[in-house]
């Protein structure tokens, strides 16, 4: 896919208030909304990546891809953080981060589904200072745009404030505006729309809690402190909130500075009282380990089930002894790395995802290929990171072999009797013998 860096055209000015609608499009009555989805980065190991999750209720969170990543870019810093996801008037979904730390461009891709995202592009939207961190956006009904919102300091320096720019493709954009400053440095807003208003959260970086505004439009300048005091403990960042789908309750979830992947939870029955808002006990809630900044928003059932299907890792257990599975050197994730059968453990260097380019991945971002994209029979099997060549596709067949698209030859388990730990995967004609069977097994 092609990548170029788009740059901003004339500033657009938003309309006076008016009553809105909401900023989600409503699922159909056939298909309502039955849970949630989270992406968030970091993950366990740690890596700057879109990884996701899917809840039914919005607490208890089921970690998807073995908590790996989903989405990887190619260009700029490679490092994203923040990412958010917005379901846009369409029913399709745009997905933005914040490129690596300090930078004046923002990371955009688009997605149909959540399992394939394409348009990967760095958008400078920010022409005063450098620094542009978690992007968000939500929908104008008045203006009939969406509002990209990010944080920064002023040009010259100074204290973080709430900037936007508009656009209705996420192609173009407007000139930087101000969006909302509190009177104090403040990072991370988050706006929603709920109960007849919006309603922006955000992070004071005097004494990192969480504070709430609100206003009736998405008018420059109009949102309003509801409260002096925060809605959160102290020594958090990265709001991320939502509604129940079955009662009348509000949630916010926000990093813990001090725990390093560790989400903590507040919720109010009363969303615009700041005395309202409580803290969720620990045991109240579970999330993906390592979890760090990211979306809550409601899914369908459908929507829900397609992307756990897609993010389910399996193991490829050979018909050789039943108990070898096909995985790569656990000690290196570098390209190259060698594809072998060992002794089933359950270790990340042992689950794959396929994808719907027929893509066999390990680690997220590692697709299996043979080595120098050879096509003869005998030819060894590593990882490489995933470019869509005909080389790294492959097909699994009704008997258990996994042939390959680009070479027409099967993935074999080199030598054809019961394999040693470390046995290197080859290439070789597909016969259907035991060393070149295999069994999806989900643990």
């Amino acid at each position: 896919m092609g990548k170029r860096l788009l740059t901003i055209l004339g500033a657009t000015v938003m309309a006076a208030a008016v009553l809105v609608t909401l900023r989600i499009p409503a699922a159909s009555a056939a298909d309502p909304y039955a849970g949630y989805v989270l992406t968030y980065f970091g993950g366990e190991p740690y890596v700057q990546t879109l990884h996701i999750a899917t809840s039914q209720d919005g607490l208890h969170w089921t970690t998807l891809n073995s908590n790996q990543g989903v989405l990887f870019a190619t260009s700029g810093t490679r490092a994203v953080r923040d990412p958010y996801v917005i379901r846009k008037q369409d029913g399709t979904f745009t997905v933005m981060a914040t490129q690596g730390w300090d930078t004046d461009s923002i990371y955009l891709w688009d997605s149909k589904d959540l399992v394939t995202f394409t348009g990967e592009r760095l958008v400078k939207v920010n022409n005063f200072s450098g620094r542009t961190w978690a992007p968000q956006a939500i929908w104008d009904p008045v203006a009939n745009n969406y509002v990209v919102y990010w944080s920064s300091y002023a040009a010259g320096g100074g204290r973080n404030k709430t900037w936007y720019n508009t656009t209705t493709d996420f192609r173009t954009f407007s000139a930087p505006r101000l969006l909302f400053d509190p009177g104090f440095d403040e990072i991370d807003a988050d706006i929603r729309f709920t109960s007849g208003a919006f309603y922006l959260f955000f992070k004071s970086e005097v004494n990192r809690s969480i504070y709430l505004a609100k206003s009736a439009s998405l008018t420059p300048g109009s949102f309003a402190m509801i409260s002096p005091n925060p809605i959160s403990p102290p020594n958090v960042e990265g709001p991320t909130s939502f509604r129940s789908l079955t009662a009348n309750r509000d949630y916010v979830y926000y990093d813990k500075l001090d725990a390093g992947g560790v989400f903590g939870l507040s919720t109010s029955t009363a969303i615009g009282a700041a005395s309202s808002w409580t803290a969720v006990p620990a045991s109240g809630f579970s999330l993906p380990t390592g979890v760090r900044h990211g979306t809550v928003f409601p899914a369908t059932q459908a929507e829900i089930n397609r992307i756990k299907a897609a993010y389910t890792p399996f193991s490829l257990v050979s018909a050789s002894n039943g108990t070898s599975c096909l995985g790569v050197e656990p000690a290196s994730r570098d390209n190259g790395t060698g594809a072998s059968a060992s002794a089933c453990t359950g270790a990340q260097s042992q689950k794959w995802i396929a994808s719907p380019q027929s893509e066999l991945k390990v680690y997220g971002n590692k697709c299996l290929e043979p080595k120098e994209r050879g096509t003869a029979p005998g030819t060894l099997v590593h990882a490489w990171d995933c470019n869509g060549l005909p080389s790294q596709k492959w097909a699994f067949q009704p008997d258990g072999t996994i042939r390959g698209q680009g070479s027409g030859l099967c993935l074999d388990i080199r030598g054809g009797g019961i394999p040693a730990d470390g046995t290197p995967m080859i290439l070789w004609g597909c016969a259907g013998q035991r060393n070149q069977r295999f069994t999806k097994t989900v643990s």
